[in-house]
């Protein structure tokens, strides 16, 4: 075969003589990336778009999914402070009752000791009778400190005890022979405590001898 028609040959068959074999050249239309594309198979550089714009897709899903669940958060959030604020105004509104009727209990005990204390004056009036009316307020009086007992509240005893700035308030000093010094003499109005805690100091007279 001459020069000629070899080349004719070579033009017709798409395939150019190498010096150790009949393969063609890469990139021939007989090489590996032609056979890759009679395959079906996309470029490299496809492929890595694709991922890239799968990657990019999966991001925003999951952006979107952080911002709902953020949403939601801060909605049970702001729920939980709302409840939280209806808890202290209603503790606030229970405290308050509970201070203001807190003596409901006692004066109920009492008033029937202010009825009995109206009937005594009213019989007083009525029959001139003073010894009656002396005999009711004391019974009155009675019934009023068994009342204050039964709450905890007591009278201090201080004729004749120490003086001690906890319980009494000194008006006065006095000289005593009978009495040691710092002693109290005389009770100008009665002191009282309740559960042991003072809810008015004895105004008193104390010994101090010149």
């Amino acid at each position: 075969m001459n020069d000629s028609e070899k080349s004719h040959e070579e033009k017709t068959t798409g395939k150019i003589e190498v010096q150790d074999g009949n393969a063609p050249l890469h990139g021939s239309p007989g090489g590996p990336a032609a056979a890759e594309l009679a395959a079906g198979e996309a470029p490299a550089g496809e492929l890595a778009a694709g991922a890239e714009i799968n990657g990019v897709e999966q991001l925003k899903q999951t952006l979107e999914e952080a911002k709902t669940e953020a949403a939601r958060n801060y909605d049970n959030y702001l729920r939980a402070l709302a409840d939280a604020e209806n808890i202290k105004k209603r503790a606030q509104r229970d405290k308050e009752q509970y201070v203001l009727y807190s003596n409901e209990s006692m004066v109920k005990k009492l008033l029937p000791q202010l009825d009995n204390l109206e009937k005594a004056m009213e019989d007083a009036r009525k029959n001139q009778d003073c010894a009656s009316l002396a005999k009711g307020v004391e019974m009155i009086y009675k019934n009023i400190t068994d009342i204050l007992k039964s709450e905890g509240i007591e009278c201090i005893d201080c004729l004749g005890q120490p003086f001690d700035p906890n319980f009494h308030q000194p008006l006065a000093a006095g000289e005593s022979d009978e009495h040691p010094e710092n002693t109290i003499i005389e009770e100008y109005q009665k002191g009282y405590k309740m559960h042991n805690r003072v809810i008015r100091p004895s105004l008193v007279k104390v010994n101090q001898p010149g």
